[in-house]
């Protein structure tokens, strides 16, 4: 009966994961422009890495924000505040703020004036 009941809570968090990682945008030619004014050498690799490690290290601790919840220079702030309890290293936190800033921007009709 515990084992059933194991396996169902499993299973349904790895629903829960998965459903809230399709919410989440892929990145775009148009999130690469906006990124690239901010981070030179940034490529859509990194985006898609960064878009992977927060799905990875943020979701089975909390649901996933959606990146437009907040503007791309609070991110940084907020991506430095769970570096600890995520366990990510300085590179997955830069690409992680990377990915959520650039998707942000995508959001919010000043930066889109940037593009």
């Amino acid at each position: 009966m515990k084992r059933q009941f194991n396996r169902r809570l499993i299973v349904t968090f790895v629903f829960l994961t998965v459903g809230c990682a399709t919410g989440l945008v892929q990145p775009t030619e148009m999130d690469l422009k906006w990124a690239a004014k901010r981070w030179e050498d940034i490529s859509m690799e990194e985006l898609l890495q960064g878009r992977n490690l927060y799905i990875k290290r943020c979701a089975g601790c909390h649901h996933l924000y959606l990146p437009d919840k907040y503007p791309p220079e609070q991110w940084p702030e907020i991506v430095s505040g769970m570096e600890e309890r995520a366990r990510i290293n300085s590179h997955e936190k830069k690409l992680i703020i990377k990915y959520l800033s650039s998707i942000s921007a995508r959001f919010r009709s000043n930066s889109r004036d940037n593009f």
